[in-house]
């Protein structure tokens, strides 16, 4: 599962001036090995281009995926079509335990906030 986020200034609702431009980023958070169309290049001829956005990936990986790093778990080619890619953040992805472990709940004012 893919999940996604623009964030920005689109045109028209910032004036640009000589030196701020606006500018537009598109973060997508995901196991890295979900699967991806066309290495991406779907997403980049209809979403990223059409925006003139910046990409963000913010990807997990598994214990059992066999890989750690942007170049060990093949992020550019798997990626190639999603290219240039703005920032890739690569994580291990937290297992259940962890959650359990990290669930911390506040009460504020009568709401129950709970923070993962």
């Amino acid at each position: 599962m893919w999940w996604a986020a623009v964030v920005g200034a689109l045109s028209g609702s910032v004036e640009p001036t000589r030196h701020r431009i606006p500018r537009v980023a598109v973060l997508i958070g995901s196991w890295f090995n979900v699967s991806l169309n066309q290495q991406g290049h779907n997403l980049r001829a209809n979403l990223l281009e059409p925006l003139k956005a910046d990409l963000h990936l913010q990807l997990t990986y598994r214990s059992d995926d066999g890989c750690n790093s942007t170049e060990s778990c093949g992020l550019a080619e798997r990626f190639s079509g999603l290219a240039p890619i703005a920032q890739i953040h690569l994580e291990r992805q937290r297992t259940i335990e962890v959650r359990v472990r990290v669930r911390v709940s506040v009460r504020v004012l009568g709401l129950t906030l709970t923070l993962l």
